[in-house]
């Protein structure tokens, strides 16, 4: 793909509001022209030359929910914009739809993410649920004394840090079994949003079963989620501001990185403002405005260079801190996206 090409995509999907959609019926597009969603993400079920070509004429692009090898020349008849690929693709897969002129959306494990690819987005399927999840026996306290909300801010705050300037989408869905109250879906937008990066909206069954029906009280309800989503789509500008905190935590994959729950969740929980930095990618750059710094993990620092812009800051007048000897952020196993109950106990002494 030319630069010039490639420029266009990365253009067109920083603009894309994007939403899961389980229906091909083009009458519903009604629905979606209510809202500032424009790119669906469809399951192969539901896949039809006719909702495409009605939802592109309506400025909406389409992306085929893709888990298995890409077939580019049915996906490009079918009139589809790319494809949302949900699991771990070759680079020549990749390469096929970009012959295609499709647009490819990675979204697979977190532990599968890529950075500094040259793709328009770095994303993934998987994520809490934001909000305090109640069990019926307890609400569950964390290193910082408060009881616990699970958010997926701290994992994003590091992912747009390492992504440079790809989108940052992440794509779970709702709790199984369950029906989401409105709020929570507006959460979880916001949870998203609010570090720049963007939920593709999932809805329940239940709900989604009553919106087709256009029941008045789910109506009602999307049209509270379309709201949610106009503010942020209204300032994209505040999305796309770089990272403010004095107090920068360093951190890698290998350092908790892509995990939820972990030490910038907790530094947040306290209203600190608080930036990730990139460890492997640490330049001076990196470090201009920080007072105070967290070194999650030294051994995974890197080379002399990287050491000495540390040094470096502490010369200027930063206070620098680092973990206690021989401590290690848990290892994280494939697929893992939080710390169990024993890994939380040993995060708890960096905590202090």
């Amino acid at each position: 793909m030319t630069g010039l090409g490639l420029a266009l995509i990365l253009a067109a999907v920083a603009d894309w509001t994007p939403a899961r959609w389980n229906s091909a019926d083009p009458a519903t597009l009604d629905l979606i022209r209510q809202t500032p969603i424009n790119c669906l993400l469809i399951e192969e079920r539901h896949w039809s030359a006719p909702f495409n070509q009605a939802a592109a004429q309506s400025g909406i692009a389409t992306l085929a929910v893709v888990r298995t090898s890409p077939d580019s020349t049915r996906l490009k008849a079918l009139g589809f914009s790319g494809a949302a690929l949900e699991g771990d693709f070759s680079p020549a897969e990749r390469k096929s739809l970009a012959d295609a002129g499709l647009t490819a959306i990675p979204l697979g494990l977190r532990t599968s993410m890529r950075f500094n690819t040259g793709e328009a987005v770095a994303g993934t399927v998987q994520g809490v649920w934001p909000g305090i999840n109640q069990t019926e026996e307890e609400i569950k306290a964390a290193p910082s004394g408060a009881p616990w909300i699970d958010t997926n801010s701290g994992f994003l705050r590091f992912v747009r840090a390492a992504a440079g300037h790809a989108e940052v989408w992440i794509a779970h869905r709702p709790p199984e079994k369950g029906v989401v109250p409105i709020p929570r879906y507006v959460q979880a937008i916001g949870d998203a949003a609010i570090v720049g990066a963007r939920w593709v909206v999932a809805l329940d069954p239940d709900f989604e079963r009553r919106l087709l029906a256009r029941e008045a009280e789910a109506l009602a309800g999307w049209r509270r989620i379309g709201l949610a989503l106009r503010f942020f789509a209204d300032h994209r500008d505040w999305q796309r501001l770089p990272a403010f905190g004095q107090l920068a935590i360093v951190q890698d994959i290998d350092s908790g990185g892509l995990i939820s729950g972990g030490i910038l969740d907790m530094i947040a929980v306290k209203h600190t403002p608080v930036r990730a930095v990139v460890g492997r990618e640490l330049s001076g750059g990196g470090m201009q405005g920080a007072r105070m710094a967290v070194n999650v993990d030294p051994s995974q620092t890197g080379d002399e260079a990287r050491k000495e812009i540390l040094r470096d800051f502490t010369r200027r007048g930063g206070t620098l801190l680092t973990a206690p000897p021989g401590w290690k952020f848990p290892p994280q196993r494939p697929g893992q996206i939080k710390l169990d109950e024993k890994e939380v106990e040993k995060i708890d002494a960096i905590w202090k």
